[in-house]
């Protein structure tokens, strides 16, 4: 087949870059654009300086300012001696401040006041249209965070499958309570967090001996608790949406590292094929989205737009230094160092991450969501860091003020509900 109309076996090979959210980023005001523009015919130009720290000396000498702004005094001068200044506080926390001043030529020109009327009039005509409203006023978040299918400990997988089953029935349950008590939710979010499958070798001391299914079965088994897990969101009657993002366990490792690339992981494995698989009933699965990185160029963490707010999702492996050991300051470290880099997921209000295990919240101004873990504990962490979980589902609503009615899944027996 021509590459303009590929076959279906040979869409095999597409890979679509992922869907990001549109993340509010703070724009630079109307007219504050660093920049010099210059019309000769006039002899006169705008000039906005680049930012700087409001410690720097304060302008004295006009001449010094033009040189340092590339302009020959000799030639050029700020009209009046006056000029515009704003000030804000930077990502760091510096107090920034930029300068806007009209320069003009020694020998000026002339200027067309009534074309530059004109377009003034016609930039305050324009406006952006509003988005339409939602139909409802709230969300319905949960989550799927370490699972790690194919372990031995708190009772293997056979029970963890029990705890999947349990966990989605009663995150089910709190769904209808909320839509019994008027809450008018459109839509259910299920965030898959990582490490939904342990792997066989390369994350810490004894593993290799403490699983019970090699890669291919844990795969599987994921997979099919996976589908079964968003079938019965799916059943609900709104729309679902699934966000997956890659864990460490399910990296390739050779070593104790990493060896392939961010995409080639278990976790993203996991969420393919349930995908692959819901798209060939479109009659039953037409409402459920699946959202996951796949091109070599995608991030490993997420970002979706609900409510007004930007969720951010990410497993929390790269949450490598900063905020000493407490866990929702190194999480909060590692946040603002996205956002002074700007990266979508520093502008997230309301990030999730697993990794760690145990559920955390904390609020500073952003919502920072530590999802606890499904998965049977590890005597590996208990005895190397005195830490001891209590298995989980977390789920929570989102309307436009935030994240409200955090509840963690946590009931033993099916019978309890």
């Amino acid at each position: 087949m021509s590459k303009d109309n590929p076959s279906k076996f040979e869409k095999a090979l597409e890979f679509a870059k992922v869907q990001q959210a549109k993340v509010p980023k703070p724009k630079i005001p109307d007219g504050w654009t660093p920049s010099f523009e210059w019309d000769e015919s006039t002899g006169e130009g705008k000039l906005i300086t680049d930012p700087k720290p409001t410690d720097i000396t304060a302008v004295k000498d006009w001449n010094q300012f033009l040189l340092d702004n590339g302009l020959d005094p000799e030639v050029f001068y700020v009209e009046g001696d006056t000029m515009k200044y704003r000030t804000w506080t930077g990502v760091g926390g510096d107090k920034m401040v930029h300068y806007s001043c009209t320069i003009k030529k020694k020998i000026p020109g002339g200027v067309d006041k009534e074309l530059s009327q004109s377009l003034i009039k016609k930039i305050n005509k324009f406006s952006v249209k509003a988005p339409k409203k939602s139909k409802g006023d709230g969300a319905f978040v949960t989550l799927f965070s370490d699972w790690q299918i194919g372990k031995n400990e708190g009772g293997g997988t056979e029970q963890l499958v029990e705890r999947v089953e349990i966990g989605v029935a009663e995150s089910i349950q709190k769904f209808k309570q909320y839509q019994s008590s008027g809450m008018n939710l459109d839509e259910i979010v299920i965030g898959c967090l990582g490490d939904i499958v342990e792997g066989c070798d390369g994350f810490y001391s004894q593993q290799t001996y403490s699983v019970e299914y090699d890669d291919r079965a844990q795969q599987k088994i994921a997979t099919e608790l996976m589908f079964q897990g968003i079938k019965e969101f799916s059943k609900l009657g709104i729309p679902v949406t699934v966000i997956t993002v890659p864990g460490n366990h399910g990296e390739n490792r050779k070593n104790g590292r990493s060896y392939t690339t961010f995409m080639d992981n278990k976790d993203l494995a996991v969420a393919y094929y349930v995908d692959f698989a819901m798209r060939q009933n479109t009659n039953s699965f037409s409402h459920v989205k699946h959202i996951y990185p796949e091109h070599l160029d995608d991030d490993i963490c997420l970002t979706y737009n609900l409510h007004g707010n930007v969720l951010g999702f990410v497993h929390g492996h790269q949450f490598r230094s900063g905020g000493g050991a407490f866990v929702p300051a190194k999480a909060q470290a590692w946040h603002k160092n996205q956002k002074y880099g700007d990266y979508d997921i520093g502008y997230a209000n309301i990030l999730n991450f697993g990794h760690f295990h145990h559920y955390t919240f904390n609020e500073d101004p952003q919502q920072i969501i530590g999802a606890p873990a499904l998965d049977g504990g590890s005597k590996w962490i208990e005895q190397t860091h005195g830490k001891l979980t209590k298995a989980g589902m977390l789920s929570y609503t989102v309307d436009k003020y935030g994240v409200n009615n955090l509840y963690k899944a946590q009931k033993k027996s099916i019978k309890d509900l």
